[in-house]
């Protein structure tokens, strides 16, 4: 992550320190079973990058909420606010609650939405042709499900940072690996539509220069992409030929 980001107020430029906050969420309908048919739900990981109010108010005298929220911040929390920056949410589906089930994959995965099938059919494709050693044998299948940076912070590469915190920082084994169909989101901020990338050959690049790799454009034209983890960003393969190709092929076929 990057030391510091830039916070515009009153004409100026200020470098802050923000901080990660990551929450993690699962529910059962009691106790965790262990029988083979038990229905297991899945591990829901929020990260957010949030600037503290006491640092920016350390940093810049006179600074109000009230002021900031009318100049398009969006804080949280009321006895220790902060100014949110950005959030990215990932679902996990660790291999041994697959195993106790007794399905692959695409079986569970398949339960939720049409996107996690998807990437359930990939995860089974990797882990019975060893695509990648051992991956998937164990260890979880993580989905990047949604990435949502403030307007106001845009342009400082702060997605891209995200990104590579969560390849380095929420997998927990090397059998681990994560999925995301680069699709563009439905931005959660005010104005957050605006300026969002919406070419998908674009969004697949960007991805890839985070420490994703192509592997195919699915039929409603989402592109699937994969990481282990801890990826080197230097051996990522170039999309730019790929992914350029791939779509004009199928353009020039309808």
């Amino acid at each position: 992550m990057p030391l510091t980001v830039k916070f515009a107020y009153a004409g100026s430029i200020f470098e802050v320190k923000p901080t990660i906050e990551h929450s993690t969420y699962s529910s059962f309908l009691g106790f965790v079973q262990y029988e083979t048919d038990y229905e297991y739900g899945r591990i829901e990981h929020n990260l957010r990058l949030v600037i503290s109010w006491k640092v920016l108010s350390e940093q810049i005298p006179n600074l109000s909420i009230e002021e900031l929220k009318q100049l398009g911040y969006l804080l949280s929390g009321e006895s220790e606010p902060v100014v949110i920056i950005a959030e990215i949410f990932v679902k996990e589906y660790p291999a041994r609650w697959r195993q106790n089930m007794g399905i692959c994959w695409s079986e569970w995965l398949s339960r939720f939405d049409e996107d996690s099938k998807a990437i359930g059919i990939r995860a089974d494709e990797v882990a019975a042709n060893a695509l990648y050693g051992n991956a998937l044998n164990e260890g979880s299948v993580y989905i990047l499900d949604r990435l949502d940076v403030h307007p106001k912070f845009r342009g400082q590469r702060i997605g891209m940072h995200l990104c590579r915190y969560v390849l380095e920082i929420v997998p927990k084994c090397s059998s681990d690996m994560i999925f995301l169909l680069a699709d563009p989101i439905d931005s959660k901020y005010e104005n957050g539509n605006s300026n969002c990338i919406t070419d998908l050959n674009r969004l697949a690049e960007y991805y890839a220069a985070a420490g994703f790799s192509f592997v195919r454009i699915q039929p409603d034209e989402q592109i699937l992409m994969e990481a282990g983890v801890s990826p080197k960003v230097s051996d990522v393969m170039p999309l730019s030929t790929i992914v350029l190709s791939s779509r004009f092929s199928a353009a020039a076929g309808i």
